[in-house]
């Protein structure tokens, strides 16, 4: 029948999506504040949402828009970040929309825009605008998630790293009402909304799983547990209570576990399967078969879909192969060279560091002494200065009508020559006086033997100050640059070192949780048909329930026809819109 191959729509996609929430949605875990910054994680969920479980889940329109829900372990929404693409098939320059986001971020170009309360303007300059944002409006579709071990109500906190028996309960609870016209006049009804639900579970903590309302698909190493969910839909109706289990709003996981922890449950939900069928011309139940068989044409997409995820997921075992190749040669690198840095600090940097220490310690000592020796320099000269004077004076050459000069460490050279070219020229009438000029040229030379000595000691102790001063800055100097940032740069290695370490342990696992996704892919792929079999039939009944109200049916399509976005769109847009949820995991 033409139904069941269209309701399966609802199922095989939303598990899809349920599988690829395992591996990609959980990437934007904890997304980056709100600062208006590019968020990579958030960038790589939408292009996979949008440009293939889009495709699949959704008719191409205006606006086409999903929206992550950040949840935590109960249920309860944490964060929600909407990403938008803007369809532009006429090139236009500039795109009117309508939008309630903040911290709003083009992912895809440097397109700009102005904002004008809610309504936006981009500058399109011919191309899709690709967006996001957060919003704070209320969910249409909200969660709770309550848990029991061995049939008490426990915290998720409370029940990581418990054993027993588990019970997981997904409740999905719908907000959106909206009133409509039927035979009956106005009546305010929910806009449907088709979800599902699910995780992937560790068959080693995990044992004899069952789902309700639900299928479980196990590889050997992992169960995929999914459930579908219709919330507020029957109370659209007129049922008893047979027919409204027909449209649960709620599935439960059970099973035996061991060590007690849960990775994540996505969900996926979406109005747009009850959008897009058209009731105006049924008159009744048999023709409302005929309509739901146009649900048939996404059956052949869905399975095609199935099958490319499972390409795209084995891409990625490989793709984290590499990247765990990658990190531990570099993991072996950071090491070498942390290693190398700490060799360097602690037996050349810190030694040399020691020897600069000792030498300015050593040479400012030498330095202190210099004054003292200095004087003690100049007191030896003075004193032979005057003992020559005083030898002069007693010598009497005043009786040769010579004068004796005041000599100081200045001036002795000059006046010596000049008193010895006196008596020697004296000497002609007065032998002795030659005599006496050879005593002062001798006298004159031990003098200059002494003054050469004073400079020298003057420019030694010279030399020493400024040594010392020398030795002190370049000892501070390289205690403040050169040992204080080695030790910087070896510290650091060293972290940088165990953070490659741990990336390494990281990757190593990843590779290990990509091959076990991409099996798990397989067998998505190879179980679909089971899964339309076993569980679509089931749909298919429940939607047929409906016959006797055909009007009341056609008024709730009417309403999620109208439903095309969650955070605004302008006047003359078409939009589709689907919801993905995303847990917070429970773990010690």
């Amino acid at each position: 029948m033409k139904i069941r191959k269209n309701i399966s729509k609802i199922a095989s996609t939303a598990l899809v999506l349920t599988l690829t929430g395992a591996c990609a949605v959980a990437a934007y875990a904890k997304p980056a504040g709100g600062n208006g910054a590019a968020d990579p994680a958030v960038k790589d969920v939408k292009k996979e949402s949008t440009e293939n479980i889009g495709n699949i889940l959704d008719k191409k329109a205006d606006k086409e828009e999903t929206v992550y829900v950040i949840t935590g372990s109960d249920g309860k929404t944490e964060r929600v970040i909407v990403s938008d693409v803007l369809r532009n098939p006429s090139g236009a320059d500039k795109i009117k929309d309508v939008t309630t986001l903040k911290e709003i971020v083009n992912v895809k170009s440097d397109a700009e825009y102005t904002l004008d309360g809610e309504n936006c303007v981009w500058d399109a300059e011919g191309e899709d605008i690709y967006y996001r944002g957060d919003c704070e409006k209320e969910l249409p579709v909200s969660m709770e998630i309550s848990y029991k071990l061995d049939g008490k109500e426990i915290s998720p906190n409370e029940l990581a790293g418990a054993d027993g028996r588990v019970e997981i309960t997904v409740k999905y609870i719908n907000n959106c009402k909206t009133t409509v016209k039927t035979d009956k006049g106005d009546t305010e009804v929910n806009v449907p909304f088709a979800v599902i639900g699910g995780t992937v579970l560790d068959n080693d903590r995990f044992r004899n799983i069952t789902v309700s309302g639900g299928r479980i698909i196990d590889d050997g190493d992992k169960t995929i547990a999914a459930g579908l969910a219709f919330p507020g839909l029957a109370d659209n109706f007129d049922l008893d209570e047979k027919e409204s289990s027909l449209f649960p709003q709620a599935f439960t996981i059970t099973a035996d576990v061991t060590d007690f922890e849960l990775e994540t449950i996505v969900s996926a939900a979406t109005n747009g399967i009850f959008g897009d069928i058209d009731l105006s011309d049924i008159a009744g139940k048999g023709e409302l078969s005929d309509k739901l068989s146009l649900l048939d044409t996404s059956m052949k997409s869905i399975a095609d879909g199935s099958e490319e995820l499972y390409g795209y997921l084995t891409q990625l075992a490989a793709g984290t192969k590499e990247l765990l190749d990658g990190i531990n040669e570099l993991d072996v690198y950071a090491g070498q060279l942390s290693d190398s840095v700490d060799k360097l600090y602690g037996e050349g940097v810190v030694y040399i560091d020691g020897k600069l220490k000792e030498l300015s310690g050593g040479l400012n000592t030498v330095s202190q002494n210099s004054a003292a020796l200095n004087a003690g320099g100049k007191q030896v000269f003075d004193s032979l200065i005057q003992t020559t004077q005083a030898q002069l004076a007693a010598a009497g050459l005043d009786k040769l009508g010579i004068k004796v000069p005041e000599l100081t460490t200045e001036n002795y050279a000059s006046e010596l020559d000049t008193l010895a070219a006196a008596l020697n020229k004296a000497s002609a009438m007065y032998p002795a006086a030659g005599a006496a000029a050879a005593q002062i040229n001798a006298a004159k030379a031990s003098l200059d033997s002494y003054a050469q000595f004073y400079n020298g000691l003057v420019q030694y102790t010279a030399g020493v100050d400024a040594a010392a001063l020398g030795s002190a800055q370049l000892s501070a100097g390289y205690s403040e640059s050169i040992t204080a940032n080695v030790e910087l740069l070896s510290r650091k290695l060293g972290e940088f070192a165990e953070g490659v370490s741990g990336a390494a342990q990281g990757a190593d696992k990843l590779n290990v949780s990509a091959n076990q996704i991409a099996e798990g892919g397989k067998k998505l792929s190879e179980g679909a048909a089971e899964f339309y079999e076993s569980g679509i039939k089931a749909i298919l009944d429940a939607f047929e329930v409906l016959g006797p109200q055909a009007d009341r049916f056609e008024a709730v399509l009417d309403a999620a026809a109208e439903y095309q976005s969650y955070s605004g769109i302008a006047d003359g847009m078409t939009g589709s819109v689907k919801f993905i949820f995303r847990t917070e995991p429970v773990s010690k």
